[in-house]
């Protein structure tokens, strides 16, 4: 295999290999487990990749050996950077939701990927196909290697394809951050416990891909505004490069943080809830101010957690507390926002902060550590005890046995 190492193909050349690598290992788990996240960021890892791929044969001095190498760089789709935003917006539905699947109306994301494949594609058949190997004719651009059909797309679509691309990138971005804060308020509105439902590695990924790609970005950008020529493929190789780290660092997240999110139904759930309190939400009474239904369900969820003491299950959700006071999550998020001016897990944590500080104050409790009387009182990480406590007492743990003992 025609291959010439340098410095700058065996850098990209470990790129590729990873790529590929956790390509196949994403793709073979996805199918066996049947989950949609893994194959579509298998899918999201092949197409950097062959982004990079190009690169690291055109420095491999496939582009110029003036021979069938060089036709296949010209003709090989590489650039399919349009699949990117869509791959990875659904990569996060899938990841946070189990029920997501890809359906005939999400088709409409991939249609300019779909097309520039098209546009390969009739260049192939058209240069090759047709005039080089049907009618024998020789190639007539680049030493005989490139036709008139791929020479032509490429002198019209060059500049539009940045900018739609970079558009497109933009868009997805902000629709895929959209999601992943909405994600985190879900968290926040029904889980007390979030140790375990791990999700700084997702929001950690997501500004990995748009740092990694801005540095591309930035360089079409560049030389679109400037039209100055003065940026050539050398300089274009480090944005290469930075892709090629990407697909290292995003082959390696997601194959271990791919099975460690709960199976979690937000973005549905979150349209449900909205419909549910519209139904059950009573008016509001104007002589009183507050509606007496939902100071009903305070009272009856004052009582439940005097009585039953709940928080002081690590693994509490908002759906068992809610069937605990014999309601339903909507209703139950409903009083806790508009009643305590909380989401649901600073309204477990504050309690079990206070039940924290009352056992310090036990005699009989004086032989466990605070890690043992935190857990105890529902906190399962020292982690989340201790930013807890400082939340909602002003000052650490320790600060506050001292603060009592003096």
């Amino acid at each position: 295999m025609h291959f010439v190492f340098s410095q700058y193909s065996s850098l990209l050349l470990i790129g590729f290999v990873q790529g590929l690598i956790y390509t196949g290992l994403l793709m073979v788990r996805g199918i066996r487990q049947r989950r949609l996240s893994d194959r579509l960021l298998a899918f999201l890892l092949l197409v950097l990749t062959l982004r990079i791929a190009q690169y690291m044969l055109g420095f491999a001095d496939w582009y110029d050996s003036h021979d069938h190498h060089t036709t296949f760089m010209f003709y090989f789709p590489f650039h399919q950077l349009f699949f990117v935003g869509p791959l990875i917006f659904f990569y996060f539905k899938a990841l946070t939701n189990d029920d997501f699947r890809l359906r005939r109306r999400h088709l409409p994301h991939f249609i300019p990927g779909i097309l520039l494949l098209g546009i390969y594609f009739t260049a192939f058949v058209k240069d090759l196909v047709v005039e080089k190997w049907m009618r024998g004719q020789e190639l007539p651009e680049f030493f005989n290697t490139k036709g008139a059909t791929i020479e032509f797309f490429e002198e019209a679509l060059e500049e539009g394809v940045v900018i739609l691309w970079s558009v497109s990138m933009i868009t997805y971005m902000v629709l895929t951050l959209r999601s992943y804060f909405r994600y985190r308020r879900y968290l926040n509105d029904h889980f007390a416990d979030q140790e375990n439902i791990r999700f700084q590695w997702l929001r950690n990924m997501i500004y990995a891909v748009i740092l990694g790609l801005a540095v591309t970005w930035a360089m079409d950008a560049y030389e679109l505004i400037f039209e100055c020529g003065c940026l050539d493929y050398t300089d274009y190789w480090y944005s290469h490069l930075a892709i090629a780290v990407l697909i290292v660092w995003l082959g390696i997240t997601g194959h271990i943080n791919t099975q460690i999110l709960p199976e979690l139904h937000f973005v549905e759930e979150e349209a449900e809830e909205e419909n549910a309190i519209a139904q059950v939400a009573p008016q509001e009474d104007a002589a009183v101010g507050v509606d007496p239904e939902w100071l009903e369900w305070k009272e009856r969820l004052e009582a439940y957690m005097k009585e039953e003491q709940p928080y002081l299950s690590p693994g509490l959700t908002l759906k068992e507390l809610a069937n605990g006071i014999g309601t339903n999550a909507s209703v139950l998020s409903k009083v806790i926002n508009g009643s305590y001016g909380q989401n649901f897990n600073d309204f477990i944590n504050q309690r079990r902060v206070e039940a924290v500080q009352q056992a310090m104050q036990n005699p009989d409790l004086s032989h466990l550590t605070l890690i043992a009387i935190a857990e105890t009182c529902g906190f399962n990480s020292k982690s989340t005890f201790n930013r807890a406590f400082r939340k909602f007492s002003g000052m650490s743990p320790r600060e506050y046995l001292a603060s009592k003992s003096q």
